[in-house]
């Protein structure tokens, strides 16, 4: 049964330190490391140290079968009780924005290098087969563990993903995500840019930034992009080439140039 804990830990805090101690690469890390594994919370200020101790317990107790190895679905259960895609979509059937996307994106891909790897996909999928389920329904931690790593290979299998790597384009084919709002425009008139660019404005800054701005980028990639060209290096040619004050975000005029840019239609 998953604790009640209230810790606050989030996906990322939780996948950055479990990579210190998993030396395989496929989030599991050895019984004999699991105190040291907790007092790197607790040096984050994550967990109090009563908890600490607390957990150590039932994780021990859980592994009294003599299994030296602690799965990362354990280990989630007991130090990550928020489930992120619950908390940003619910139980939401219909297909999400480009927006809501490169959010979900931006959050278990941890190192921001352009792609998921196993660990990152294993905690996208427990958080995706958990996120409807209440305390009372959580199923046995190695049943799920190994749901978890059917869905990976799967998804490896499904797309042909060679290195355990996934790539943006291959979590678009996977996530329902909406089709291309800009797609619907032949051409980009002056009438026209005030749509899109607020389609993309989410917050009504007259700016778009943060995952704006990366569903934005993402959309125009798929309308066009170089052939053998990642979402990484179509993303930073952009940036580079219209992002001139550098501030990681465009405004109405950043975005207008782009859009009237020949090359990106």
């Amino acid at each position: 049964m998953a604790s009640k804990s209230s810790t606050g830990i989030t996906s990322r805090q939780f996948v950055t330190i479990l990579r210190k101690f998993d030396k395989e690469g496929n989030g599991n890390i050895n019984i004999s490391e699991l105190d040291a594994f907790l007092k790197a919370f607790e040096d984050e200020g994550l967990i109090e140290p009563s908890k600490t101790v607390e957990i150590a317990e039932k994780i021990r107790e859980q592994q009294q079968g003599g299994d030296d190895v602690v799965d990362m679905t354990t280990l989630s259960i007991e130090l990550v009780p928020d489930n992120f895609l619950a908390a940003e979509f619910g139980e939401k059937r219909s297909r999400i924005t480009s927006v809501a996307f490169m959010k979900l994106w931006d959050h278990y891909d941890v190192d921001d290098n352009g792609y998921l790897d196993s660990v990152e996909l294993k905690r996208f999928f427990y958080d995706m087969i958990t996120k409807n389920k209440e305390g009372s329904d959580t199923e046995d931690s190695g049943d799920l563990e190994k749901r978890i790593d059917h869905y990976v290979q799967a998804m490896f299998d499904m797309y042909n993903i060679k290195g355990g790597k996934v790539r943006l384009e291959d979590m678009c084919k996977f996530c329902p995500v909406e089709e291309n709002f800009l797609e619907q425009y032949e051409t980009f008139t002056e009438e026209e840019f005030e749509e899109i660019f607020a389609h993309y404005d989410q917050d009504n800054s007259d700016e778009i930034e943060g995952c704006e701005l990366e569903g934005f980028l993402k959309d125009l990639y798929e309308r066009k992009h170089k052939p053998g060209q990642s979402f990484e290096k179509f993303k930073a040619e952009k940036m580079k080439k219209f992002d001139k004050d550098d501030d990681k975000k465009f405004n109405k005029q950043e975005v207008k140039k782009i859009l009237f840019d020949k090359k990106s239609r």
